[in-house]
Formats: C-alpha cells, sequence, structure tokens
C-alpha cells in the first residue's frame, strides 16, 4: 500500500489491491506522515491545490479492497514541521459517498485470476530488495549491487511477483492475491476452495511451496482449472511439482534471468491465455478497474481515473470512454460522488456489452447485472 501511495502523482498503472490479500477481513490503511505522497500533498492542499489528488487518495484503496483512514490533523515531525488538516467539505463528500454505497465495496472481487504469493518465495527476496544495498544471488552467490526497487530499472532486483502484477494491469485483467504461508510462522490453510472461483491462477516464480499447496492446485487442476507457471515451481517439492507442470490444464512460460525479456515472455504467455479469459477493457489505459460483487449479486465495475494535469491542478475528464463488459449485461447505473458521466448508448457486440460514456469524472462505479 506504502508503494501504491508513493506513485499517486505518476499516474499508477499496475497497482491492483483486492480482497485476495484479506479474504473478509476489513483493512484501514493510514497515512505515511513521513514519505509517499504525504508531504507533497500537505504542500498542495495548504496552497488551495491538490484536491483532485486528495479525493483520488481516499478513493483508491477503497477501489482495491481496503479503507483509507481521513488525515486528522496530527503532527508530521520536526522534519517537515506541520501537520496535514484535510479539506473538511471534500472529506465530507467521499466519506458520506463511501458510508451510503458500502455495498459496492464488498469483500467479494469479480477478477477472473488469482495470483499466489508465496510467503516462503518472497520473503527474503522483498527484505532485500527494499531494505539492502547489497544482496548475494542465489543464482551464483556473485555479490550485486542494486538500487531502490524500479520496475523500469535494469538494474533493479528481480521481484517476478511484481512483475506479473504489473503485466496483468498492464493488459488490463484485474485479479486477485491468494496468499499461502509456510506453514511454520503462519498456519498453512490453502485449500482448492481458495482458487475455485478463478478462471487462471499463476504461479510467479513461487520456488517454495508446502505439499498441502500443491495438493490443492492438483486438485484445481482435475476440476478443469487452469494454471499459468513462471519460472520456478517447489523445488522443495520436485515430485509434486513436476505433476503441476506435466497436467494438461498448464501453461509454462520461461523466466530468463534479464528482466524485460522475462516481462515479455510473460506477456506472451499470458496473451495465449488471456484470449479465453473474459476480462473488462477500457478504451483510455490511464484508468485503473477493478470490480466487486455486491450482496445483491450485481457487479460493481470501479473506475480511477489517473489522469492528473499539473497545470490545471486537475484530474481531467475523458470526453468518450469505451467500457467493454464481457457478455450481455444490464447496466443498472453510474454512481459517483462527483459530476456524474453521461451514458451515450450500450451496445451488444461481438457477446460484449459496449458501453460509451461521456465527460467521465475522476472517479465512478457502473453497476450491472448478468441476465
Amino acid at each position: 500500500i506504502t508503494e501504491m501511495k508513493n506513485t499517486l502523482f505518476r499516474q499508477p498503472a499496475w497497482y491492483r489491491y483486492a480482497a485476495g490479500y484479506t479474504e473478509q477481513k476489513p483493512v484501514i490503511v493510514a497515512e505515511n506522515p513521513y514519505g509517499g505522497v504525504i508531504p507533497e500533498l500537505l504542500n498542495m492542499i495548504n496552497e488551495g491545490k491538490g484536491y483532485d489528488l486528495y479525493a483520488l487518495y481516499l478513493l483508491e484503496a477503497s477501489v482495491y479492497g481496503c479503507n483509507m483512514a481521513v488525515p486528522y490533523g496530527a503532527w508530521m515531525g520536526n522534519v517537515i514541521s506541520d501537520a496535514f488538516y484535510p479539506p473538511r467539505e471534500l472529506t465530507a463528500v467521499i466519506q458520506n459517498f463511501l458510508a451510503d454505497n458500502e455495498r459496492l465495496f464488498s469483500k467479494e472481487s469479480g477478477g477472473p485470476i488469482g495470483v499466489v504469493y508465496s510467503f516462503p518465495s518472497y520473503y527474503w527476496r522483498e527484505a532485500v530488495a527494499g531494505y539492502s544495498n547489497n544482496v548475494v544471488s542465489n543464482a551464483d552467490n556473485d555479490l550485486l549491487s542494486y538500487s531502490n526497487v524500479d520496475m523500469d530499472s535494469p538494474n533493479s532486483s528481480r521481484l517476478p511477483f511484481w512483475e506479473v502484477l504489473r503485466t496483468l494491469s498492464d493488459q488490463q485483467f484485474c485479479y486477485d492475491v491468494i496468499m499461502s504461508a509456510d506453514g511454520r510462522l503462519r498456519d498453512d490453510d490453502f485449500c482448492v476452495a481458495d482458487m475455485e472461483k478463478y478462471k487462471l491462477i499463476v504461479l510467479p516464480d513461487n520456488n517454495q511451496m508446502t505439499e498441502r499447496q500443491l495438493d490443492a492446485i492438483l486438485t484445481y487442476l482435475d476440476g478443469g482449472g487452469q494454471v499459468l507457471v513462471f519460472g520456478r515451481l517447489a523445488l522443495n517439492c520436485p515430485s509434486k511439482a513436476q505433476e503441476i507442470l506435466t497436467a494438461p490444464n498448464t501453461v509454462c512460460c520461461k523466466n530468463p534471468a534479464d528482466k524485460f525479456e522475462a516481462i515479455a515472455c510473460f506477456k506472451d504467455c499470458l496473451v495465449n491465455v488471456g484470449n479465453s479469459l473474459p476480462h473488462i477493457t477500457v478504451s483510455d489505459k490511464s484508468l485503473g478497474v477493478n470490480t466487486h460483487i455486491t450482496p445483491e449479486g450485481t457487479t460493481a465495475v470501479h473506475f480511477l481515473n489517473y489522469n492528473f494535469d499539473q497545470e490545471s491542478d486537475r484530474i481531467l475528464a475523458i470526453p468518450s470512454l469505451l467500457v467493454t463488459i464481457p457478455g450481455t449485461v444490464e447496466v443498472l447505473g453510474v454512481h459517483t460522488p462527483f459530476a456524474q458521466p453521461v451514458i451515450d448508448h450500450v451496445l451488444i457486440q461481438n457477446g460484449a456489452t459496449v458501453i460509451t460514456l461521456a465527460n467521465a469524472p475522476s472517479y465512478f462505479v457502473i453497476e450491472v447485472r448478468q441476465p
């Protein structure tokens, strides 16, 4: 979440958090007063600017399965020597919208893909990538020097899990993250029920997994599920890993040492597999998209517009936006705390529902129902 907030002013296109991290547990996120966007946003608010970004800051976490606590004016330390007092009227507008439309922010995601985050596979890699300048490569034991983690830098450390998330987002796939524990620091309760609702399970270089987890994946495959393995799989359980790798519904993707070559390989595999997956697309890739299943069984498709214009200090409305939703759906309405976009027309085209909206604001929800 900290990394998501750090990129707020730079149009994040690939951080997609959803209910998969927390299942049914509520999560409240508080701002980091000493880093990320807060000091920059504080300066803008003090100058009467940044109101659109502040609204996005409050809404973003809710769209991706969490809730952002409202800043309350706490002292931010002797370095900054200031306090962040939120704009009262705008805060009330956003919080009232969230309270009045709580059913649209469920803990059940509508994403077709589950990405398995293996704690034992990534704990050490995450730690050294984030907090150390020098790490020992597990591949060849050469001492390597890394700068801060940057997905676009050829010199930053490899974190295939995050590379997968970025590629999925770039290709406009909604997804959840499924956590798999090590069975020691946390009980291993991973089971096939965690995966059953997904059309595709992605295993991003999960080099350590328990037998229970592998058995659950095999059961998922036996039930007709599809698995995409990116790189290594369960080196600690080679026989069961081999069963998964050779299963008819498994697609194996190479993970070369070179970051950009590896991402290109995964993208190619995803395109081949993803053609059969239903997913929502939008004509403007500056939008973030996430889906929630409401208690009534409808689908709430949330849209965040990151098209911020520094000169005008506004998130620019999109004059004409195409939203393509798989299948034939009934459009129940559009929800937003801002100026209401206009639905120009709805077409059924090539087995999908194409919605054209005029003047799409910085945030809105399209609620649909499957017939």
